[in-house]
């Protein structure tokens, strides 16, 4: 058993010509398809090669020789190159040869003519469908030239018109009928490989979230717990349980933000998942969002100004239209230092509404807007008075606003502040 697994693991090694098993599957599937052909390649011009020897037929041998030597180089210049798009197409053109010549030398009077199908097959498998379908019609076409060449050239086999008639149309048959298996076989793969990347990002998400949920959460609950502790320790007075309360709340509201960041995300990610858009009077929505964020900016002693120019309607879902100016106007307010200002204006761009949100605060380097809107990101400013950050909420704002249509940017500069411009259609 420990001798037939080693010899199985040597096997791999071989045809795999030392490519790691951590390689794309169609990179592993071609390199083992080529080394498969070289070897029979070797094999096959070796003792063809010998026979003509033998029969003192030099010009064939001398043929032969050539072809097994391409061969030997190209198995060598795989294992040490790992270029196996430059192996494959060597590879086929060699084979291409090596089958024209079993053609036009009798290949088709006899058994060895089934070989000029197998052609069709590790074209399409090397070369993909487009240069696969190339590489075969050429050889067919090559072997047309020779089959009317014959009455001129002696060294061509001659070939009943019939056989001829029988093997050229069924050769196109054995290309198209490949030509659609691997476009097939391609077309599955490429699904498959969506599904298994949808599968990575959903399990790096849930790795994200465990890990974002313990260090982002613990601190909000160490601090209900000593908070309760103290309660329970100590006689306090009415004002001073009234801030203890008030410590409890705020941890609460920030677990219960993180929390709800984490579903919010989850839920707008889903492909199944559509705005149920109703008209909308933006100017509307919007004052209302600002009114209930004034309490969180005066925290701060920040002054929200508000410039509706012009009140467009627009088609969207009224929750998740807040939801964007609640991450926008609330990102300005927890990453503003005391005393700023913040400018939210709303406007008509032509067919789209632009509404905009512009602040004093910490702004966004160059490598900041490159990650702006991935999830998870960690960029350079922080919340300036210790503020919980899920690294969501931009996040969320990007797929709203491409839910809506619409389009997102940003105009800042580090320690400069920031402007970001939100364009959503006029609802018609």
């Amino acid at each position: 058993m420990e001798r037939w697994k080693k010899l199985k693991n040597y096997a791999i090694t071989f045809f795999l010509s030392d490519f790691s098993l951590e390689e794309e599957i169609e990179v592993l599937r071609r390199v083992f398809l080529i080394n498969l052909m070289l070897i029979i390649g070797i094999t096959f011009t070796f003792l063809l090669g010998s026979l003509a020897f033998i029969e003192k037929g030099y010009f064939l041998f001398l043929a032969d020789l050539i072809l097994f030597l391409l061969f030997i180089i190209v198995f060598f210049y795989l294992r040490k190159t790992k270029n196996y798009k430059l192996s494959s197409r060597i590879v086929i053109f060699i084979n291409g040869i090596f089958f024209l010549y079993f053609i036009l030398s009798g290949g088709v009077n006899n058994t060895a003519f089934v070989w000029a199908y197998v052609y069709p097959l590790i074209s399409f498998f090397l070369l993909g469908t487009r240069n696969g379908l190339i590489t075969s019609f050429l050889l067919i076409f090559f072997s047309v030239i020779g089959f009317l060449l014959t009455p001129y050239l002696d060294f061509i086999t001659k070939y009943d018109t019939d056989l001829i008639l029988r093997f050229v149309p069924s050769y196109i048959t054995v290309v198209l009928i490949t030509f659609v298996m691997e476009e097939t076989r391609q077309i599955v793969q490429h699904r498959l490989f969506a599904l298994n990347q949808k599968l990575r990002k959903a399990n790096q998400f849930k790795t994200d979230i465990l890990n974002i949920t313990v260090h982002d959460l613990k601190n909000p609950l160490n601090t209900i717990q000593g908070v309760t502790e103290m309660m329970k320790e100590y006689e306090l007075d009415n004002e001073e349980n009234s801030t203890m309360l008030e410590v409890i709340s705020r941890s609460s509201k920030s677990m219960l933000s993180l929390i709800n960041d984490f579903l919010e995300s989850s839920k707008i990610e889903n492909e199944d998942f559509v705005l149920n858009k109703n008209n909308v009077q933006f100017g509307l929505v919007l004052s209302n969002v600002l009114h209930d964020l004034q309490s969180l900016a005066l925290q701060k002693n920040q002054t929200i100004e508000l410039n509706i120019i012009s009140d467009p309607v627009i088609s969207s879902e009224e929750y998740y239209l807040q939801k964007i100016i609640q991450n926008l106007v609330g990102n300005s307010i927890k990453y503003s230092e005391m005393n700023k200002r913040i400018i939210v204006e709303l406007n008509k761009n032509g067919n789209f509404a632009l509404f905009t949100v512009s602040d004093e605060g910490q702004g966004f380097s160059e490598q900041d807007k490159a990650k702006l809107f991935e999830r998870f990101n960690k960029l350079s400013a922080k919340p300036t008075a210790n503020e919980s950050s899920s690294g969501l909420g931009l996040f969320i704002v990007k797929k709203l606003v491409d839910l809506h249509n619409g389009k997102i940017w940003l105009e800042s500069k580090k320690g400069e502040g920031s402007k970001f411009f939100v364009q959503i259609p006029i609802a018609s």
